[in-house]
């Protein structure tokens, strides 16, 4: 079975360069043209997929849309795939060299999230349930599975799936409608890393 995670398209708050957590902003044309571009990649290459998951943001569900062709009521909408919610942060610049986002951004173990705020332990809590219960369907040579998110929780899932430590959270760069694919082969086969082409 492969797991196609792909992070939602860009909005005008990633061009503006504010968290965006639960606020729940749509795409923009770029974003949009960038979701159409992927899901074109997709059929040139033949590929469908069997299931589709998504957060229930709405720049989640519009690029699950746009790219597969698939009614919004078609998508499975799972909680657990939601941006990790930054509270008070939401809406304000992420300024990587800020004093107080360094430990956000480079020592995230330590990191103490803000009253109304997720933590990096809950964040990766619930992304650990939503692996559980995906490996549980694999098989085999399985059917392409789509899963639709966004930049911190696909973070999250690399986390476990590439088995990295916690301060190497944000290591990976993860662009909008980037993909990142895995096989997994049963309940008990150890998921790895494909190459990002479909």
């Amino acid at each position: 079975m492969i797991w196609n995670f792909i992070r939602h398209g860009q909005t005008d708050w990633n061009v503006r360069q504010l968290f965006q957590g639960r606020r729940d902003i749509p795409l923009n044309d770029t974003g949009r043209a960038q979701a159409f571009a992927a899901g074109r990649e997709f059929a040139e290459k033949g590929i469908s997929f069997a299931r589709v998951y998504s957060s229930p943001l709405v720049r989640a569900k519009e690029t699950a849309t746009i790219l597969t062709g698939l009614p919004e009521e078609a998508l499975i909408i799972d909680d657990r795939l939601s941006e990790m919610d930054f509270g008070p942060l939401d809406g304000t610049t992420y300024d990587r060299e800020a004093e107080e986002l360094q430990a956000f951004f480079y020592h995230p173990g330590t990191y103490v999230a803000p009253a109304g705020a997720e933590t990096f332990e809950q964040i990766l809590e619930r992304t650990a349930s939503f692996l559980r219960d995906l490996r549980k369907e694999a098989v085999p040579g399985g059917d392409n599975i789509l899963i639709q998110t966004h930049g911190g929780t696909l973070r999250a899932l690399i986390v476990h799936l590439d088995r990295l430590a916690i301060d190497d959270y944000w290591k990976n760069r993860i662009d909008n409608c980037a993909l990142v694919r895995y096989r997994c082969d049963g309940p008990d086969d150890i998921p790895h890393r494909l190459s990002c082409e479909p």
